[in-house]
């Protein structure tokens, strides 16, 4: 975990300590550069499940004056169809039909916290736990953090880019 001071000392400091952070960041993600048994890239014709609510609406910008519209680009689901990988269809649905979560072409709704809603895993539908097995070739988890003006991310209690418990146990299942 990570924890940040609220104040620093001098410029000095404050420009180390983002050094050693950045570094954190860095050697904690490069998991994600790992192609573990040469798994990477996917088969042709592979099929996938994606998990997470931001499977279905990632976070394309920030907010504010960061802010873009990305009405035009594909979800990743028609840009896997597009390279011909078939997604399971049980488990976008369930994702893109939750009602706390925008849709994605209004592209308008901006939370007031850094983290992504996730659906705890007792409450995935039989239909969607049985579907996993069809789509089996690649489990695909996207998540996402916000952060922008007046609603800046906050380090006081909690490192945002940690896994909250609903997304350790989705990670888990998965």
């Amino acid at each position: 975990a990570i924890y940040y001071p609220t104040s620093f000392a001098d410029e000095e400091e404050a420009v180390a300590y983002g050094e050693r952070i950045a570094r954190q960041v860095s050697e904690e993600g490069i998991v994600l550069l790992t192609n573990r048994d040469e798994t990477l890239p996917l088969s042709a014709g592979s099929r996938v499940s994606l998990f997470s609510t931001s499977s279905v609406n990632p976070v394309l910008s920030g907010k504010g004056s960061g802010r873009a519209l990305f009405l035009d680009t594909d979800t990743m689901k028609v840009a896997l169809e597009k390279e011909g990988f078939t997604v399971n269809p049980q488990l976008w649905d369930f994702y893109d039909s939750m009602p706390f979560w925008k849709k994605r072409q209004e592209n308008l709704y901006f939370s007031t916290t850094s983290r992504m809603h996730e659906e705890p895993w007792e409450n995935y539908p039989a239909e969607v736990l049985n579907s996993f097995s069809e789509y089996s070739d690649a489990a695909i988890v996207v998540l996402s953090r916000e952060g922008g003006e007046h609603s800046d991310i906050s380090y006081q209690s909690f490192n945002y880019l940690e896994l909250d418990e609903t997304e350790r146990e989705m990670m888990q299942q998965v």
